[in-house]
């Protein structure tokens, strides 16, 4: 992930190294918002984080909801209220789809290992794609992650990474966190801000 070296929370500049092309050009359902209460930045330690992220030596696992019902709303709300991207990669270019006016994606890219979505079942036929699914996040969301590992590690280097995703009034966090092999008790805000969730 290339890490920012101004001020935090959020980087402006996009990576370069990939192409993509746009299917759709739905707006967002609501714009990007900081979590209040950001976590304590130490931007050295932040900025070693944030690269160690993307690093395919350290062993992150960050699991949906086990429940269906509940993996269906926690995709729904990453998608609608979060700005998470869907895309197919070929390659070196993707092609992204729920295409929102935020372009300043991570480049720690997940690629769509467990079972898809009702939604993106729907745009791999809508528009015939072809290639590997993967899903994109907001950079200022995984800042936010990088930033709370950062203040937990204290300096430490990033060895695992363990967590399950959760969605709940309006705000992505995470929780059943292990870093390093240690379980931590609280639990990470990502994202927080209002949405209304469409259905379909």
């Amino acid at each position: 992930m290339n890490c920012p070296s101004g001020p935090f929370p959020t980087p402006k500049a996009e990576p370069q190294a990939l192409a993509f092309s746009e299917l759709a050009n739905r707006p967002p359902e609501s714009i990007i918002k900081q979590v209040k209460q950001s976590p304590p930045v130490n931007k050295k330690q932040v900025e070693q984080v944030c690269k160690q992220l993307s690093d395919l030596g350290v062993d992150i696992q960050i699991a949906r909801p086990q429940q269906i019902h509940q993996q269906q709303g926690a995709l729904g709300f990453m998608y609608q209220c979060a700005g998470m991207q869907f895309a197919m990669s070929n390659g070196n270019k993707f092609t992204k789809v729920n295409q929102f006016a935020l372009s300043d994606y991570s480049d720690w890219i997940r690629v769509a290992q467990e079972n898809l979505s009702k939604k993106e079942h729907h745009w791999i036929t809508a528009y015939s794609l072809t290639g590997t699914p993967i899903r994109l996040f907001p950079r200022n969301i995984d800042l936010r992650l990088a930033q709370h590992s950062a203040n937990a590690l204290k300096g430490a280097p990033l060895v695992n990474l363990r967590a399950n995703y959760q969605v709940s009034n309006r705000r992505l966090y995470m929780t059943k966190i292990q870093l390093n092999n240690h379980p931590k008790n609280a639990s990470w805000t990502l994202y927080q801000g209002e949405c209304i969730l469409n259905d379909g």
